[in-house]
């Protein structure tokens, strides 16, 4: 749960991932946002790799997982963390441009790093990045992600579009308001970003 009890880390990547595709489609990527976690499902391996099957399936150039993160038992962090496979180079360089673009407050905070253990990092077949976006058991991160929605989704945005070799950030801006209607969205746990193929380029998240 939140630090403040207002919801999961699913709602809130939701949240996030709604203003994203959102964003997207307006620079004329294609953008779908995986379904969310069946009612009472436990195993999230099998869960996980359904959604890199379907992000296959549907022809996806880019694979972007979006999650909030805990910190370990008796440990406190804070930051984001942006994980990549050791062996693509295309998820390499689309890492860079999140870390490039990401918009947390402490850029010095914006990690980037090889993990091949995740499982979001060994299952999709298409370039692909996991984005911890910010501690969400920490007061001044799970505070910054709720206040910052639009922001992280924009920075996100930003990414895609530059590396599908779009218009650069410079060259736009985020749409305001975002249409958001949490009411309706009931959210899965993490973001798993899916791009189809389409002009530019194409997205799902969990």
């Amino acid at each position: 749960p939140y630090w403040d009890g207002s919801g999961s880390e699913e709602f809130w990547m939701r949240l996030v991932a709604d203003c994203m595709k959102f964003e997207l489609e307006q620079q004329g990527v294609a953008c779908t946002v995986a379904a969310k976690r069946p009612e009472g499902t436990t195993e999230t391996a099998n869960f996980l790799t359904a959604r890199a099957q379907e992000a296959e399936a549907l022809g996806a150039d880019l694979y972007v997982a979006l999650h909030s993160n805990a910190s370990p038992s008796g440990v406190s962090r804070k930051g984001t963390e942006i994980y990549i496979p050791s062996w693509d180079g295309e998820s390499r360089r689309f890492g860079e441009l999140v870390q490039k673009h990401f918009c947390y407050p402490d850029k010095s905070l914006v990690t980037f790093q090889e993990n091949d253990e995740l499982l979001e990092i060994r299952k999709p077949a298409m370039p692909h990045v996991l984005v911890e976006t910010a501690y969400h058991d920490r007061a001044d991160d799970g505070a910054w992600i709720e206040e910052n929605i639009q922001e992280i989704a924009h920075s996100l945005a930003c990414a895609v579009v530059e590396s599908a070799g779009g218009a650069s950030a410079a060259d736009w801006k985020r749409p305001d308001p975002i249409p958001m209607s949490a009411g309706s969205l009931t959210l899965a746990p993490g973001g798993t970003a899916i791009l189809t193929a389409a002009a530019p380029a194409g997205a799902v998240w969990s």
